[in-house]
């Protein structure tokens, strides 16, 4: 905005250089050439645009004197965009036309206002380039903030992402410890107890006690079934796929995996196996048999089905791969054929094998 503010002060100086008494067609073909100039340079703003409008103003100075009263204009083009080879030339152009064109009376006052006019638009040109620099620098520093806040804020989402997966990650191997511990302390503890009981029971010859002691083995079962189901609950829910499916990936380090999930913690335990089984049995085979070195694994839920895709970007696949009937590919069918599902494979850009099931399984 101040650089077109600048320009249309210079533009006025010029017109005040004509000095004209009344308006004729030169006159207005000389200001559309000139208006016609500061848009090109507007509109490009770059150093070519200035060499090419300064030859174009000389040439037409020299031809037309009168248009050489615009010279100022193109030495504040040349002072904004440090294209100093062609001052002296307007300069030369802008005072001859001043000798030549007025009478002698007033050549001094008139090759005067040339001159100072110049050197105001070549003072407001390097000011006006001084501007741009610093409003560049400010524009960068701006940018660079903002880039540095926005790099600084996904690394710290990052970071909370990976400790909410670890402190889950915790969470779920603490409550398998616990499931295990109840299961070989206290689960034997009972079972041990309901043998002891049943030894007691066999020997007991009072008729009053067999009650009692019926009574108590029956408890002692109850307790026994509701810590079987309590510690098989607690390990299904322990069962996170996505940190199964992470945890599988750390084996696969020479591959550059992308893990895309979504899918809720409900699936059954059977499912989840099975997905995990047939993401390693892939990643073996890719490993083996294939030049990739990108793997892509998306596991996405729908309303109605599960659906498991990976995809490599090898160009060489191995005759298990080609084979249809290639003992990985048998025993991914054989897994997703158990919960009624789809198997697809496709060869184009690479190796894909898509997977679907239906939910109701």
């Amino acid at each position: 905005m101040a650089a077109l503010l600048d320009r249309g002060l210079v533009f006025l100086l010029s017109i005040l250089l004509i000095n004209v008494e009344q308006v004729d067609y030169l006159i207005v073909c000389l200001l559309l050439v000139a208006i016609i100039s500061i848009c090109i340079n507007v509109y490009f703003d770059n150093e070519l645009a200035v060499k090419i409008s300064s030859v174009v103003f000389i040439v037409l100075g020299i031809c037309v004197p009168k248009f050489a009263c615009f010279a100022p204009l193109m030495i504040y083009e040349c002072g904004r965009k440090k294209v100093k080879i062609m001052i002296p030339f307007h300069g030369f152009v802008g005072i001859a036309w001043s000798l030549i064109f007025y009478t002698d009376k007033i050549q001094l006052i008139q090759g005067g206002k040339i001159t100072i006019f110049m050197i105001i638009a070549y003072v407001l040109g390097v000011r006006s380039a001084i501007s741009d620099r610093k409003d560049r620098m400010i524009h960068k520093l701006q940018d660079d903030r903002s880039y540095l806040r926005q790099n600084s804020k996904q690394k710290q989402d990052e970071l909370l992402r990976r400790q909410d997966f670890e402190i889950h990650a915790a969470t779920l191997a603490e409550r398998n410890r616990i499931a295990r511990e109840i299961h070989d302390h206290v689960g034997h503890m009972i079972s041990r107890a309901i043998l002891q009981l049943g030894a007691v029971m066999t020997i007991n010859k009072e008729d009053k006690l067999k009650e009692p002691l019926s009574s108590l083995k029956d408890s002692l079962d109850t307790a026994m079934n509701n810590i079987r189901e309590s510690v098989h609950d607690i390990k299904d829910e322990a069962l996170d796929l996505e940190y199964m499916i992470k945890d599988v990936l750390k084996t696969y380090e020479g591959l550059d995996i992308q893990l895309d999930y979504d899918m809720n913690k409900y699936a059954s335990k059977e499912l989840k196996y099975c997905f995990v089984a047939v993401i390693k049995e892939a990643l073996t085979n890719t490993v083996k048999h294939s030049d990739a070195t990108k793997v892509q694994i998306v596991v996405r839920e729908h309303p109605a089905l599960y659906q498991l895709l990976i995809e490599d970007n090898g160009s060489l696949v191995s005759s298990d791969k080609n084979d249809k009937t290639g003992i990985g590919l048998d025993n991914m069918r054989e897994r997703v054929s158990a919960f009624n599902g789809n198997m697809l494979i496709s060869r184009e850009q690479g190796f894909k094998i898509f997977i679907s099931i239906p939910k109701e399984n």
